[in-house]
């Protein structure tokens, strides 16, 4: 039976409407594909605790919940090409000056603040165990506090540390966002 978005309709008598809707409930209860209601669609539902993905649908994003490598209960979504997307994270977003934020798709966002670092001196900054070993991008920025030109760069970027070196000629901070996949 194939669900009938037009049924029951404004001039349909009470004592019809069992008789009308009875195919649309028999295609919500089925999960039948023809099914497709703007926030949730029942079609291929995953049980909770089960580890898989639902099958796409055609024109049709679905949100659903599985575990993901850690075992703990997180929400996906995949769309009509069947690109899944992973939404939640069981790591606490931090609203600190040094902090970190999971981003979707599995990617982690982290960034902080350099105490003052000698003139050409290094200063290694430890990356949280949760990133992954393969750190994509370090971003740094000197903080100018005036006088003499601020300049540093990334001197070695490794599995969870990255290095800042100050090539400027006076003590500097630095602001930097370092971006990984989740590990």
């Amino acid at each position: 039976m194939a669900y009938d978005s037009t049924q029951p309709t404004n001039t349909t008598k009470l004592r019809n409407v069992g008789v009308v809707i009875r195919p649309n409930w028999v295609a919500i209860e089925d999960g039948e594909a023809s099914f497709k209601p703007k926030a949730v669609n029942y079609n291929n539902r995953t049980p909770l605790g089960v580890p898989n993905d639902p099958a796409a649908v055609a024109n049709t994003y679905i949100l659903y919940c599985k575990q993901d490598t850690a075992g703990s209960p997180q929400l996906y979504g995949i769309d009509q090409n069947s690109r899944v997307s992973q939404l939640t994270c069981s790591i606490a977003p931090s609203r600190n000056a040094t902090g970190y934020t999971f981003l979707p798709g599995g990617m982690l966002l982290e960034w902080g603040q350099t105490a003052a670092i000698a003139s050409n001196a290094d200063l290694i900054v430890n990356l949280p165990a949760w990133m992954a070993a393969a750190v994509y991008s370090v971003q740094i920025t000197g903080r100018h506090n005036g006088g003499a030109l601020v300049t540093g760069h990334v001197h070695t970027l490794q599995a969870h540390d990255f290095t800042i070196r100050n090539t400027s000629s006076v003590a500097r901070d630095f602001y930097w966002m370092a971006i990984g996949p989740q590990g």
